[in-house]
């Protein structure tokens, strides 16, 4: 280079990138991501009604009463129930947990004023299995609740020595499969004329016979 000259270097600075186009690789990742997710919901709602889960079925195996009397003017009781829960499922186990248990006689609840609800018992059965939960209740002494024609009515079986008693509960269920997750259920449960024979004593009572098997309703979710 002779001297004197002078050389001129120019740089030009690259067109900054278009934010546009960054917008519309967002846009259309979301709208991927929500077709994918709307895609594995419906995949899954298939496999649930393929799968068709059937509620587990619930049958008290004894029933056990203890420190009963009842008059006019008061009611108490100690009650322990054996419940037998069956898993109907081929390809799916149940989790029933949220339980809440109350025994009635007639229209009128005599375990407690009101239901006892046992949110730590949690009952897991494997498919095609079945398995034992056993249940206390006790209501001390108490004014019996409104119902004067139920409790009249009781005051006399109970002279006869056998008083016909219902068990009524209520709890979650889960299915679960290893492959399509979980799917939760309400259930309502009606165990119905059981019959207590007292004995001489009076106060304490057995169920009669070899149990009874409960009606199951799966509750409607809003």
């Amino acid at each position: 280079m002779e001297a004197g000259t002078t050389l001129h270097i120019s740089m030009t600075a690259a067109p900054p990138r278009s934010s546009a186009s960054w917008f519309l690789c967002v846009r259309k990742a979301m709208w991927l991501a929500l077709v994918l997710l709307l895609i594995i919901i419906l995949v899954m709602a298939i496999a649930w009604s393929v799968l068709k889960p059937q509620p587990p079925g619930f049958r008290v195996s004894s029933v056990s009463v203890s420190n009963f009397s009842v008059t006019d003017s008061h009611l108490k009781g100690k009650y322990e129930i054996d419940v037998n829960i069956t898993n109907p499922n081929k390809r799916v186990d149940v989790n029933v947990d949220h339980f809440i248990f109350f025994v009635c006689y007639d229209s009128m609840v005599v375990s407690a004023p009101e239901p006892v609800l046992q949110q730590t018992l949690l009952i897991y059965v494997e498919k095609m299995r079945e398995k034992d939960m056993k249940v206390e209740l006790r209501l001390k002494d108490t004014p019996p609740a409104p119902s004067p024609r139920s409790n009249k009515n009781m005051v006399k079986d109970w002279k006869k020595r056998v008083v016909n008693f219902n068990v009524k509960m209520k709890g979650r269920v889960r299915y679960e499969h290893v492959i399509w997750g979980t799917e939760e259920k309400f259930l309502d449960i009606y165990c119905g004329d059981l019959d207590v024979e007292f004995f001489t004593m009076k106060d304490t009572g057995k169920l009669l016979g070899v149990g009874k098997d409960c009606n199951v309703t799966t509750l409607e979710q809003n």
